[in-house]
């Protein structure tokens, strides 16, 4: 069985009326912009969203044919039926439904938004005003899932609601919500990559670049017109997020997995952990490393002083050198920095994994790490999972989910007997590091007391004077090695902490789940509980990443 992984998506919006000389242009122009992204990043698949209205829509779902791992999927605001109601124009239906025929998936945008029933009534009945709400609906979750988003536009201002431009001013400010949509001051923007086809409706006599379209000040979308040369837009366009998510999918297709994961949030998970745990690895053999060179320095620079042989200088001072260097490059890698995003993204794909599995329809990645621009790529990559894997479980859930996941993340925090679970296991590492600690600082003060005596009892000779430098020396490395012991204990006790609220927190979802289940619980309660636990980690896992992280927070 293949590995799923990550897609990334792509979103079209644009106009209807286009003028027919520019058809072919622009379908051109949305291939060269599959094309480019499939040459970028062969192990990425990419979904393909377009509500297939008429127009810039379809020619995204002609753009597409036979391109291979690009999947249409047809985001509708309303259910089919209702939706056919507006091809009124000859040949309109016959042209949507064979591009529907073309469609991998088919979804309808209000199922996936939560706290969105449809909106459809009996067909034909629907007010104007609740059938154009839908269309805007539709047109910002196409907004807010894509990655990249390509709009087929003439530039010019908005003039309703859920149009195009509406989409890309919302697009480009994204702080507006809709009223029946979450608000959360945790909510922020995430504009990704927005890329303006240039098109003249039928109506219009000039068509504007849409730089006039910026409305917090960022720079405006990036022009594909005739003059786009892929190679160069290759070269020039860095992608951080889309880079993470092939490195993501690198790892899948090399092996990386230790079993097949049942959907595409496991396999992100269990990539992660694997990373994370590597990189712990990698930082303590360095830091191993450090040490264990740091003493060899310190017993030729001893011996050198004991024994009076001078051709210990040279080893010394090699020693001394390579002590430093190792140290610098400890302190410059980003091995810390790479554990603590696999760690992050670990932990968020666990409650996404739960979310899904249970049925509730919230996105993670709108309540996680919000602020904090350098891991947006997090955010973005969990979103791809949860889109993927929402489109093929079609609303599946079970509330047997709910209490495996609880359960589990118990048993692994907290454990059934003394020796078992991460708190634990946590604390026995703790106290061993301690006792390990406390012999090397005694093993130092010892030999600092002694040179200090041998100084003290000297006669003020060069060798005494030398001596100085060999207590400076040692009281430094002693001073180092204790400030890094105490750093790793706070550590262990944030850690432990951690644990210790986590274990709390599931320990409590469970009694709540265990109370519904003696009241014939209806699935939305279930989903409640669920979510309000997963809300909690995030927010845990969320705040340690601030903490610990040398980087700035933006403010919300």
């Amino acid at each position: 069985m293949t590995a799923p992984r990550v897609p990334l998506t792509i979103g079209v919006i644009g106009h209807r009326d286009l003028r027919s000389d520019e058809v072919a242009a622009i379908t051109s122009s949305i291939r060269d912009v599959l094309v480019s992204y499939r040459h970028r990043f062969p192990l990425t698949p990419i979904l393909l969203l377009s509500s297939l209205a008429q127009g810039a829509d379809r020619l995204a779902a002609e753009a597409c044919a036979g391109l291979q791992s690009v999947a249409l999927v047809a985001v509708l605001p309303l259910a089919i039926a209702d939706y056919e109601l507006d091809f009124s124009e000859p040949g309109d239906l016959e042209s949507f439904r064979r591009c529907l025929a073309r469609s991998e998936h088919v979804v309808q945008a209000d199922d996936f938004i939560k706290s969105m029933p449809r909106v459809s009534n009996d067909l034909g009945t629907m007010p104007e005003s609740a059938r154009s709400y839908a269309y805007q609906r539709c047109a910002r979750f196409i907004s807010d899932q894509s990655h990249v988003l390509i709009a087929v536009w003439d530039g010019e201002s908005p003039e309703f609601a859920g149009g195009t431009a509406d989409t890309v001013h919302y697009r480009l400010a994204s702080t507006e919500r809709l009223p029946d949509e979450r608000q959360t001051s945790l909510w922020s923007a995430e504009a990704g990559v927005l890329l303006q086809i240039p098109a003249l409706r039928a109506s219009s006599v000039s068509v504007s670049s849409g730089q006039n379209a910026t409305l917090t000040g960022d720079a405006g979308p990036r022009v594909i017109d005739e003059n786009f040369d892929q190679q160069q837009w290759n070269m020039m366009t860095p992608d951080p997020v889309a880079n993470r998510i092939e490195f993501i999918n690198e790892r899948m297709v090399s092996g990386g997995l230790a079993r097949c994961p049942r959907s595409v949030t496991e396999a992100v998970m269990s990539i992660a952990d694997a990373h994370a745990s590597l990189q712990q690895v990698r930082y303590r053999r360095r830091a191993a490393s450090v040490l264990i060179v740091g003493v060899c320095t310190l017993v030729l620079i001893h011996g050198e002083q004991s024994i009076a042989e001078r051709w210990l200088v040279g080893p010394a001072l090699i020693a001394l050198s390579v002590t430093g260097v190792l140290w610098f490059g400890l302190a410059r890698s980003n091995v810390k920095d790479k554990f603590q995003q696999s760690r992050v993204l670990a932990e968020g794909a666990r409650v996404q994994s739960a979310w899904l599995a249970t049925g509730v329809r919230t996105c993670p990645s709108d309540h996680y790490l919000q602020g904090q621009p350098h891991v947006e790529w997090i955010r973005r990559a969990m979103r791809s999972a949860w889109l993927a894997d929402r489109i093929e479980s079609a609303g599946e859930e079970t509330s047997a989910a709910a209490y495996e996941w609880m359960q589990g993340q118990l048993d692994y925090f907290d454990g059934s007997s003394d020796r078992e679970g991460a708190i634990a296991r946590n604390r026995l590492k703790a106290q061993r590091y301690r006792s390990l600690t406390i012999a090397g600082l005694v093993l130092a003060l010892l030999g600092i007391a002694m040179d200090a005596m041998r100084f003290v009892t000297g006669d003020g000779s060069a060798t005494a004077i030398s001596g100085i430098g060999q207590v400076a020396w040692e009281v430094g490395l002693a001073t180092a090695a204790a400030s890094a012991a105490y750093g790793y204990l706070l550590a262990f006790d944030e850690i432990d902490r951690q644990y210790t609220f986590a274990a709390a927190t599931y320990r409590r979802g469970l009694s709540d789940l265990e109370h519904l289940r003696g009241h014939a619980p209806k699935s939305h309660r279930i989903h409640e509980v669920v979510e309000l636990v997963g809300l909690e980690s995030l927010r845990e896992t969320a705040s340690w990443l601030a903490l610990n992280r040398d980087r700035s927070v933006r403010p919300l």
